[in-house]
Order: structure tokens, then C-alpha cells, then sequence
């Protein structure tokens, strides 16, 4: 299988971030025999987003054990530095698929052209609170950074809810994660909420973990994404690839060395912090729970009254009901 990897770099404007992606080059492409439902699939690269850290092990397993190959597809992983510009991508045509987080993805669904197949990934560990050595205590805090429109801002704002802090006595500071720590050891913020590997990040730039978003009541959902144009073309495609995660997902809880092994091979993150991150998550491919729709409803009403999205997003909406039940059975 031919594979092309591109590093987009991370651009932000106020609440917008600007897209850098490089144009797909072209490809040969054939049919063939390929997954349990016994459909023949389209052998053309499915372009797949992936973000560079260990939330995205199960693609690179997937993609590193064969499992795009064994369900009859052939996959074109293309890395991002974070998952809401692979989402951008998506939403622009760009990408065929890949996965984000709840907030990132509901808030730029209200652009179209997404639609979402199921879940990947829970946890209320891998997002945690990074806070300068000298603070003690939630309500030190003045300054935090965040990453626009994304689970870290509303991390942030559910742990201000908690806490009983009204947001109008804190500073926000718009950011990309890998500028966090940076900001962090030089003052400019006295805290953020993020994903791993930013945590670990941060420890190493004089920051220490206060607190994960357990603690205050937080556990975020990482989707499994599609462009709605090509999905409309593409079922059983996208339903070969949605058993192709489930394997990886199964993978990385069944076999954690082999998953950091891989996620280092493709994203060089250490062996030690990836097998920290896989204990603190849980990885599993299944369809959309009624509990899942109560929270997305509560983090789309969020999107909307926070003024991140001018229109709010609709959970139903996104989520193709019925697919991951009958993809995961081989009846698509």
C-alpha cells in the first residue's frame, strides 16, 4: 500500500484557525474484493487526518498492522498537528476521514460536510489541568490558555463552572498546543487544559499537573469523522474503515507495548508517555449512546452561548444513526 504523510504547520487568527494543507497528489486506483460485508471496494486512497498524539494510536496500529489492508481499503494517513485542522480539511474536501474530539468537531459542523459514525475513545484523564509551580489552588488562577473552539476550551470552562469562578474574572489566551508550555514557563499564562502529550510538556518546561478533568466532573468523547459528500458515495468504504478502527482501538487495549511501539514509529512520541496515556483512556469502537446525545446536546448549547458558533450545532444531526451497529456487524 503506497503511503504519503504530510506535517501541516498551525495557523490561528482570533477564533479562527487558518488551514495549511498541501494539495493530494494524484494516485492510481483499481477495484477490489475487501471487507466482511463481501462488497467490492474502491482501492483509491481513503485521505484519513490524523492528529500527533497517542489519542490517535489506534489509526496508526491500523495503519502499521494491516488493518485498512485486511478490510479491503486503502488508507492515506496525513498528519495534522492537532485534529481540528484535520476537521477544517474534512469540512474543505481535502480529507476523506479521521477523528476529533466532541467540542472541535460539533463546533465546526455548523460549516456542513461532516457527519460522524462513531465513538473511538472516552476518558476523563488524558485532558488535565498544567498550572505554574507556585500555584496551589484553582482560584490562583488568572490567565489560561486555550485552543479556540476545542475540548480545551471547554475543559476550561466546565472547570471554572465547577469551581464556582466566574468566568469575567479570567483571562483567556488564544493558542495552539505546542505554543502552551512555552507560555506557561515564561509567565504569559498561569494555566491550561490539554491532552497528552501537552501535560508531559509542560512538566518538562517547569509546570506541574494539578488536576485532571475527572476531577471536576469532565469526560470528552473523540469521534470517529467523515467528509458527508464523500460518505454519500463511499458506505461501504466508510464502513470498512470503521472496522479497521475498531481492530486498532481493540488493539491498543489488548496490546499497549505494540501500540506505543507504533504511535512512536509514526508520531515519536516516548514509549513511557504513550503507554501512560492508553491506561488513562479508554479505547473502543461503538455506535452513539443516549447518554452521548444528553452530553453532546449540553456542549452544543455551550458552542452557542459562548458565541463559538453563530448558529448551534445539531447532535443528531451529525451522528448517522444505525451505521456503527450494522458496519461493526459486516451488514454494510
Amino acid at each position: 500500500m503506497k503511503r504519503w504523510v504530510r506535517v501541516c504547520a498551525v495557523l490561528f487568527g482570533g477564533m479562527a484557525m487558518a488551514l495549511a494543507v498541501a494539495a493530494c497528489g494524484g494516485s492510481e486506483s483499481s477495484e477490489g474484493e475487501g471487507g466482511t460485508a463481501g462488497q467490492e471496494l474502491s482501492q483509491e486512497p481513503i485521505r484519513v487526518f490524523v492528529g500527533i498524539d497517542t489519542a490517535y494510536s489506534p489509526f496508526f496500529v491500523a495503519e502499521r498492522q494491516g488493518y485498512f489492508e485486511d478490510e479491503g481499503i486503502n488508507a492515506d494517513l496525513t498528519q495534522f498537528t492537532q485534529g481540528g485542522e484535520g476537521v477544517d480539511a474534512l469540512i474543505a474536501g481535502q480529507m476523506d476521514a479521521g477523528g476529533s474530539g466532541d467540542a472541535t468537531v460539533l463546533g465546526k459542523s455548523v460549516h456542513g460536510n461532516i457527519k460522524a459514525l462513531a465513538v473511538l475513545q472516552t476518558s476523563g484523564d488524558i485532558l488535565k489541568l498544567v498550572v505554574r509551580q507556585e500555584i496551589t489552588d484553582v482560584e490562583q488562577i488568572k490567565t489560561i490558555g486555550i485552543v479556540p473552539g476545542s475540548l480545551s476550551e471547554y475543559a476550561a470552562a466546565q472547570l471554572l463552572k465547577h469551581f464556582d469562578i466566574p468566568e469575567s474574572s479570567i483571562k483567556f489566551v488564544s493558542a495552539g498546543p505546542p505554543e502552551m508550555p512555552p507560555l506557561l514557563q515564561k509567565g504569559d499564562i498561569d494555566a491550561y487544559v490539554l491532552w497528552e502529550p501537552w501535560p508531559t510538556k509542560g512538566e518538562e518546561l517547569g509546570g506541574k499537573i494539578l488536576m485532571h478533568t475527572k476531577d471536576f466532573g469532565y469526560s470528552y468523547l473523540f469521534m470517529l469523522v467523515v467528509n458527508e459528500d464523500w460518505f454519500a458515495d463511499h458506505e461501504a468504504e466508510a464502513a470498512a474503515y470503521v472496522r479497521a478502527m475498531a481492530k486498532g482501538a481493540d488493539t491498543v487495549e489488548e496490546d499497549p507495548q505494540l501500540a506505543a511501539e507504533d504511535t512512536k514509529a509514526e508520531v515519536k512520541i516516548p514509549i513511557e508517555l504513550s503507554l501512560q496515556v492508553i491506561d488513562e483512556a479508554l479505547f473502543k469502537v461503538r455506535p452513539f449512546t443516549d447518554a452521548d446525545i444528553t452530553y453532546l446536546e449540553e456542549v452544543a448549547d455551550f458552542l452557542v452561548q459562548r458565541k463559538i458558533t453563530e448558529t448551534r450545532p445539531d447532535p443528531k444531526e451529525l451522528i448517522v444513526e444505525g451505521f456503527a451497529e450494522k458496519a461493526l456487524a459486516g451488514e454494510i
